[in-house]
C-alpha cells in the first residue's frame, strides 16, 4: 500500500506518443500476463518523484535505514520493493503533465466501452507542458477526469485555464465546465470567461471576453457564442459588446456577428457584421477625404518585402494579440500571410530590401501611379533609395470662395475668347469645362505630371561614389500626391480624425543633380614617402531653381499671377488655386569638376630607422644558449638530489614593457598637399519667362584654385627633455572669370575684381619649443615651460587695378617684427603637481614683444573639500600698464546639496574692491549675498517731490563697496508613503524666493510657489499650484517705509490677509498677488476620465479710453475620454471669451 502522502506529489509523467501502443497492448496466445494494480504501476513512479522527507517518512514506516543522499533512498526502496527505476523518458516526451495537487484521487475502468479513467478532486490544480511549442498549460478546478483511452481532459466546476506562450503573454479562461483534447488542444468551454491585457496609450486595460459556448480547435480558432466584450471592472458593466458570435481566427484577426455596442443598458450602435483580417493585404489600400483632393483610395503593393507594423488608430481593434509583424510573409491570394517551412524561399536573398508599387486616385484631383524603394545591396550599389511617378490631375479651385469647398470645373474661357469680348456679367450662366494640367519635359508637352528621386551609393575597390538625382515635373507633385499613408486611419474616415496638414509635405522649389565620391589610391610601395594619396570630395552637380512662368503663356484658369494685359481679367475665384505651370525648373548652376587631392607622407623619421635598422640585425653565430633554455639530453647532467629544486633558474620574464629603452635623439618631419580645383557656371536665366526660352547659355563661368601645403617637424631630446614641433604652412588662392560674354562691361568688372580679391599667397610658421625637466618624478612629471612663435613669413594680396592697363596689382611682403606678422609670441610655465589626491597647478603665461606685453597667471589649489583658484592679468597698452581684477575665488563642497561659495574681485589699478558675492546650498535652502563698488542710488520721496523720479544715482564720486542685492530662496518638496490601504498618496511642494535690491529697495520682492497633489487609486487625481508675488517687501522695515511715506506694514498679517477668502477688503489690502494660477481635477470613473482644468494669470490690457489696467485671462478646460477608445471623446474650452467644443 502506498504511504499516506499528499497527492499533490504524485506527477503523471506522459508519453503521448507511446502512451496508446502502451495502453492497449495484446499479450500473445502463448504469454498471457497477470492482471497489474494501479498501485503496482505506479510505485515506480512514486519513488522517483518524491522528495526527501518523503522519501525518510516512507523508509521509517518500512524500518529501513534513513542514512544518505536521496538517489540512495530511492535505491533502498526499489530493491525493497522488487521494481526497476523508471528509464528518462522525459527525453522523448513531446508533452508532460504535473499534478501539483489534489486531496483524493481515483483510477476507474469502464469495461464497456473499455476506457481506463483518473477523477481527482479538491483543489486540483494541473501543469500541461507541451516542448515542441513551448506553451505550458494550467489548469485550477474542483474536479479534474482524465481520460486515458481518448487522451483528453474534462474539468468541472471554478475552472481557470491559463495558457503562457513566451513572449506573448498569458491568456486566461474561467467557467463551469472545460474539456481538451490533449493531442490537439482543443478544448470546449462552457459559461466560459476569458481576459487579456491590452496596453492603450501607456496604460494597460485588461479586457474580458465572455460566452455562453466557447470552443478552441486545434488551429487555435476560438468561437464564442453569445459572445460579450467589456474591460469595465464593474458588475454590470458600464458598457459592453454583445454578439451573437465571435471569432478569433489567429493573431490580429478576428470578426463579430449581430453586435451591439450598450453604454449601461442603452444600445448606441449595431454591428450587422465586423471582420478585421490578420494578415495583410498585399496591396494595403486606405481610403479617406480630404476637402481639395476629395475622397481617396491610396494602395500599396508591396512586390520585396513587407509592410513595417503599426499600431491601429483605434485602441479597441486591438482585440486580438497582433502577429510578429517582421517575419517574412508570403502572398496567398489578396494577402500576405507569415511565412512557414514548406514555403519556398525567397526570391531575393537580401532581407532588407523593399520595392512597393503605388497607385492612388482622387475623385476630384485626379490619379497616381509610382515605384518606390529601398534595396541595398543591389548590384554594385551599395545602398540604392528610389521613387519614380506619374500622375494626371485635374486644376481645382475654391468654391465657394473662402470656404474649405473645392470644385474642378471652370467657366468656358475659350468661348469668353471667341466672343472676343471681356468677361461676361452673367456669371450665373456661363458654360462650365473640365481641364487636365500638362507639363513639360525636353520641349516636349506631356498630359501628365512626373516625378524621380533616386539615390544611390557604391564602393568599387578604392572609389566611392555617391549620387542624388531629382526630376519633377512641377513645384507641387508632393505637395499633391505625397501626403499618404500605409494604414487606414479608421477615425479619418468617418470625420473624427485630424485633417490633412500642409506641413507634412512641402514644395519642391529646387532639384539637384549631384555625383560625388572619393578615391583612395595604394601607397605601400612608397612608404613611407607616400603614406596617404587620394582624392576627396570630387564633386560634379547640376543645380536647378524654380521661377515664376510669363502669365501670357499659361493656361487662361492657371494665370493667376499679373493677368496678361491682352487678355480680359478674370476673377480670382474663377482660377486654380494651383497649376503644375505656374512654375517652371531652370538650370541655375552646373559645377564641374569640384574635385580635390590630399597627399601625405614622412619624409624623415628616426625611430623608423631604428626599427629597420632592428629589423636587419642577425644573430651572432656562437653556440650560447639562453639561461632559460634547457641543456640537451646527456650534456652538463649531474646527478645530485639538489638539482630538482634547488639548482633551477626562476621563470624568463613574460613582458619587459616596464623597462624603459630611450633613444637619445627622436626627430620626425611629416608634409601634407591639398590642391583644390573648382570650374563653375552660371546659367544666364534673365531672359527665360517659359520653359521653352531656356536654351543652356552660359552668363559666366569661374575657375577656382585653392591650394595648401605643410610641413610638420618635430624633435625630442631625452623623453621630453627638450621637445621642438611646429608646422610651416602655405597657401594659394586663385580665381578667374571667362565665358562672360553675355556680361555687360560693369558687371564683368565686378566679378573680376572679386576674382582678384580672392587670389592670395601667404607662408606662414608656427613653432613651440617645450621642456620636462621632471619627466622622471611621480609628482612633477607634468611641469612644462615652452616657448612660443607664430609668425607669417610671405603674404601676397591684391592692392587695387591698375589704372593704365587695369591690370591687378598685388602686394609681396615678407616677414617683419611687427604684431601684423608674428601672430603670437609667448612664454609659458606650468607648474603641475600631483599632490593631495589632485593636480594642483600654477600657469604662468607671458606675451612677448612685438606683441603687446601680457602677463597672465592662474593658480589652482585642491585641498580636499576646498577648492582655491587665484587668477590676475597685466597688459600693456599704448605704453601704459592694464591690469585686469585679480580674482579669488574659494569653494568648500562637503557634499552636492551642501557648499559654500565666495568669490572676490579686486580692482588693482583703482586699489579697490570691485565685487565680493556670496553663496550657500543647504539642502533646500539657498542663500547669496552680493557687494559691489558703486555710487548707489538716492531715493527721492514723491509726497516732497512729486513728479520727479523716485531713484536717482548719486554722483560718482560716493562709490564705495555696497551691498547690492541678496536672495533667500527654500524649495521644499515632499512625497508621502502610500495611505489607506496604499490607496492614497500626497504630495506638496514650498518654494518662497526672498529678493532683496539694497540698490532700490523699492524693487525687492517674495515670490511664493506653491503646489499640491492627492491621488486616490482608481477614483480622483488632483493637482494644485499658484504663484504669488509680493512687490512690497521694503514695507515690513519700518525704516524703508517711513522713506517712501507709507505706514509700515506685518508680513504675517498680509500672509493671513490673503487667504482671508471672506474678507474681500482684507483680501484686496494684501501685498500677495496671484501671478499664475492652476487647478487639474481627474476622476477616475470606471471606464471615462473627467478632467476638469482651470489656469488663469493677469494681462496689463489697453481699454477702449487708452488706458492700462490688469485683467484677469481665465482658461478652462473640460474632458470626458473613454479610456478603451480614447480616440472617442469629448472637449469643452473657455479662452479668450470664447467657447470651444
Amino acid at each position: 500500500m502506498l504511504p499516506a502522502r499528499p497527492i499533490f506529489a504524485f506527477v503523471i509523467l506522459l508519453l503521448i506518443a507511446a502512451s496508446v501502443v502502451a495502453q492497449d497492448s495484446v499479450a500473445t496466445d502463448n504469454d498471457v500476463e497477470p492482471p497489474v494494480s494501479l498501485t503496482q504501476r505506479t510505485l515506480a513512479q512514486d519513488i522517483a518523484t518524491a522528495e526527501f522527507e518523503e522519501l525518510v517518512l516512507w523508509l521509517t514506516r518500512l524500518g529501513l535505514s534513513t542514512r544518505g543522499s536521496r538517489s540512495e533512498l530511492q535505491r533502498r526502496l526499489y530493491a525493497h520493493y522488487g521494481v526497476q527505476a523508471p528509464g528518462d523518458r522525459a527525453a522523448d516526451a513531446t508533452r508532460e503533465i504535473t499534478i501539483e495537487s489534489a486531496i483524493e484521487s481515483e483510477y476507474f475502468l469502464l469495461e464497456q466501452i473499455d476506457q481506463r479513467y483518473i477523477r481527482l478532486r479538491g483543489g486540483v490544480q494541473v501543469r500541461m507542458e507541451d516542448f515542441e511549442s513551448g506553451v505550458t498549460h494550467r489548469i485550477s478546478a474542483e474536479e479534474i477526469i482524465f481520460n486515458q483511452s481518448e487522451n483528453s481532459l474534462t474539468a468541472l466546476g471554478a475552472i481557470e485555464y491559463i495558457i503562457v506562450r513566451p513572449g506573448q503573454g498569458d491568456e486566461r479562461f474561467e467557467g463551469e465546465m472545460l474539456t481538451v483534447f490533449l493531442n490537439t488542444w482543443e478544448g470546449v468551454f462552457l459559461e466560459g470567461r476569458s481576459t487579456r491585457p491590452r496596453t492603450i496609450e501607456d496604460e494597460e486595460i485588461e479586457f474580458s471576453y465572455a460566452g455562453r459556448y466557447i470552443t478552441r480547435s486545434a488551429d487555435d480558432i476560438i468561437v464564442m457564442q453569445d459572445g460579450v466584450i467589456t474591460s469595465s471592472p464593474v458588475d454590470p458593466p458600464n458598457y459592453h459588446i454583445r454578439a451573437r458570435r465571435i471569432w478569433v481566427l489567429g493573431p490580429g484577426e478576428w470578426g463579430l456577428q449581430n453586435a451591439v455596442l450598450y453604454v449601461g443598458r442603452v444600445p448606441v450602435f449595431y454591428f450587422p457584421f465586423f471582420f478585421r483580417y490578420g494578415d495583410r493585404l498585399f496591396f494595403n489600400p486606405v481610403a479617406g477625404y480630404r476637402n481639395r483632393e476629395g475622397a481617396f483610395i491610396q494602395t500599396t503593393s508591396y512586390l520585396i518585402g513587407s509592410k513595417q507594423a503599426r499600431e491601429t488608430s483605434v485602441s479597441f481593434l486591438q482585440l486580438a494579440d497582433e502577429g510578429e509583424g517582421e517575419a517574412r510573409r508570403v502572398r496567398e491570394g489578396l494577402f500576405m500571410r507569415p511565412a512557414t517551412e514548406d514555403d519556398p524561399p525567397p526570391r531575393f536573398d537580401n532581407e532588407d530590401w523593399n520595392l512597393r508599387l503605388l497607385a492612388d486616385i482622387y475623385t476630384r484631383m485626379g490619379a497616381y501611379v509610382g515605384l518606390e524603394g529601398e534595396l541595398p545591396q543591389l548590384w554594385f550599389f551599395d545602398r540604392f533609395d528610389g521613387a519614380v511617378g506619374i500622375g494626371v490631375s485635374r486644376p481645382l479651385r475654391n468654391y465657394p470662395q473662402g470656404t474649405l469647398g473645392y470644385t474642378n470645373y471652370f467657366i468656358d474661357v475659350a468661348w469668353d475668347e471667341q466672343q472676343s469680348q471681356p468677361y461676361p456679367l452673367d456669371l450665373e450662366n456661363r458654360p462650365e469645362v473640365r481641364y487636365w494640367d500638362a507639363t513639360q519635359f525636353a520641349g516636349i508637352t506631356l498630359p501628365f505630371r512626373y516625378k524621380a528621386d533616386i539615390e544611390f551609393a557604391t564602393r568599387l575597390n578604392r572609389l566611392n561614389l555617391r549620387g542624388d538625382f531629382e526630376l519633377y515635373s512641377d513645384r507641387y507633385v508632393d505637395l499633391d500626391y505625397g501626403d499618404r499613408s500605409e494604414d487606414m486611419d479608421w477615425l479619418a474616415l468617418v470625420g473624427e480624425g485630424p485633417d490633412f496638414e500642409p506641413d507634412t509635405v512641402s514644395e519642391k522649389t529646387r532639384l539637384l543633380w549631384r555625383l560625388s565620391g572619393n578615391y583612395s589610391a595604394p601607397t605601400a610601395a612608397a612608404a613611407p614617402w607616400i603614406q596617404s594619396l587620394s582624392v576627396q570630395n570630387f564633386v560634379t552637380s547640376l543645380a536647378w531653381s524654380s521661377k515664376q512662368t510669363d502669365p501670357a503663356s499659361l493656361p487662361r484658369y492657371a494665370s493667376r499671377f499679373n493677368p496678361s494685359p491682352e487678355r480680359a481679367p478674370v476673377p480670382s475665384q474663377y482660377l486654380a488655386d494651383r497649376s503644375p505651370q505656374d512654375y517652371f525648373f531652370y538650370p541655375s548652376r552646373l559645377t564641374a569638376p569640384d574635385m580635390g587631392v590630399r597627399m601625405s607622407g614622412t619624409l624623415v623619421d628616426s625611430r623608423a630607422v631604428q626599427r629597420r635598422a632592428a629589423d636587419t640585425v642577425e644573430a651572432p653565430e656562437f653556440d650560447i644558449r639562453a639561461p632559460w633554455e634547457n641543456d640537451p639530453p646527456g650534456e652538463h647532467a649531474v646527478d645530485s638530489p639538489f638539482n630538482d629544486g634547488y639548482q633551477r633558474l626562476p621563470p624568463r620574464e613574460a613582458d619587459l614593457s616596464g623597462l624603459r629603452f630611450e633613444e637619445p635623439l627622436n626627430y620626425r618631419v611629416s608634409y601634407t598637399l591639398t590642391p583644390r580645383l573648382t570650374v563653375v557656371n552660371e546659367y544666364d536665366q534673365s531672359e527665360w519667362q517659359k520653359p521653352d526660352d531656356i536654351d543652356f547659355a552660359y552668363s559666366y563661368s569661374s575657375l577656382t584654385s585653392n591650394n595648401s601645403a605643410r610641413i610638420n617637424y618635430q624633435g625630442d631630446v631625452y623623453d621630453r627633455l627638450f621637445v621642438l614641433s611646429g608646422s610651416l604652412d602655405s597657401s594659394y588662392r586663385y580665381r578667374s572669370i571667362y565665358n562672360a560674354d553675355r556680361l555687360d562691361e560693369t558687371q564683368f568688372r565686378n566679378l573680376e575684381t572679386q576674382a582678384f580679391r580672392y587670389g592670395s599667397a601667404r607662408v606662414s610658421n608656427n613653432l613651440r619649443l617645450s621642456t620636462f625637466p621632471f619627466v622622471r618624478d611621480s609628482y612633477l612629471e607634468q611641469t612644462n615651460l615652452s616657448y612660443d612663435l607664430n609668425t607669417t613669413l610671405y603674404d601676397r594680396a591684391f592692392v587695387e587695378r591698375d589704372p593704365d592697363d587695369d591690370s591687378a596689382v598685388y602686394a609681396d611682403r615678407f616677414l617683419r617684427w611687427d604684431d601684423e606678422f608674428v601672430r603670437a609670441h609667448a612664454l609659458n610655465m606650468n607648474l603641475l603637481v600631483n599632490y593631495w589626491r589632485a593636480t594642483q597647478s600654477l600657469r604662468v603665461r607671458a606675451d612677448l614683444p612685438p606683441l603687446d606685453d601680457r602677463y597672465s597667471g592662474r593658480l589652482d589649489l585642491i585641498t580636499g573639500p576646498l577648492t582655491s583658484t587665484v587668477e590676475t592679468e597685466a597688459r600693456r597698452i599704448e605704453d601704459q600698464w592694464r591690469y585686469s581684477p585679480l580674482i579669488v575665488t574659494e569653494t568648500l563642497r562637503f557634499h552636492d546639496q551642501v557648499s559654500l561659495r565666495q568669490r572676490f574681485v579686486y580692482d588693482i589699478e583703482e586699489d579697490q574692491v570691485d565685487s565680493l558675492s556670496s553663496s550657500l546650498r543647504l539642502w533646500p535652502l539657498t542663500a547669496s549675498l552680493n557687494f559691489r563698488y558703486t555710487p548707489g542710488f538716492r531715493f527721492i520721496s514723491p509726497v516732497e517731490q512729486p513728479g520727479v523720479a523716485p531713484w536717482q544715482q548719486r554722483d560718482p564720486e560716493e562709490a564705495t563697496l555696497r551691498p547690492t542685492d541678496a536672495d533667500i530662496r527654500l524649495d521644499f518638496r515632499y512625497e508621502s508613503d502610500p495611505l489607506w490601504r496604499n490607496r492614497v498618496r500626497w504630495g506638496a511642494r514650498f518654494d518662497s524666493q526672498l529678493r532683496m535690491n539694497f540698490m532700490r529697495f523699492t524693487e525687492s520682492f517674495l515670490d511664493i510657489r506653491l503646489g499640491f497633489n492627492v491621488r486616490v487609486h482608481q477614483f480622483l487625481d488632483l493637482s494644485f499650484s499658484s504663484v504669488s508675488r509680493n512687490a512690497l517687501v521694503y514695507q515690513y522695515v519700518p525704516s524703508l517705509a517711513d522713506k517712501v511715506g507709507v505706514p509700515p506694514r506685518n508680513v504675517l498679517e498680509d500672509i493671513g490677509n490673503s487667504f482671508a477668502f471672506a474678507n474681500q477688503p482684507a483680501r484686496e489690502d494684501s501685498p500677495f498677488n496671484i501671478q499664475s494660477i492652476s487647478i487639474a481635477a481627474v476622476h477616475h470613473l470606471d471606464d471615462w476620465d473627467l478632467t476638469l482644468r482651470y489656469s488663469g494669470n493677469p494681462e496689463v490690457v489697453t481699454d477702449a479710453d487708452g488706458l492700462q489696467q490688469y485683467r484677469w485671462i481665465p482658461f478652462v478646460e473640460i474632458t470626458l475620454v473613454w479610456r478603451p477608445f480614447p480616440e472617442i471623446r469629448s472637449e469643452v474650452r473657455y479662452e479668450d471669451d470664447e467657447l470651444f467644443y
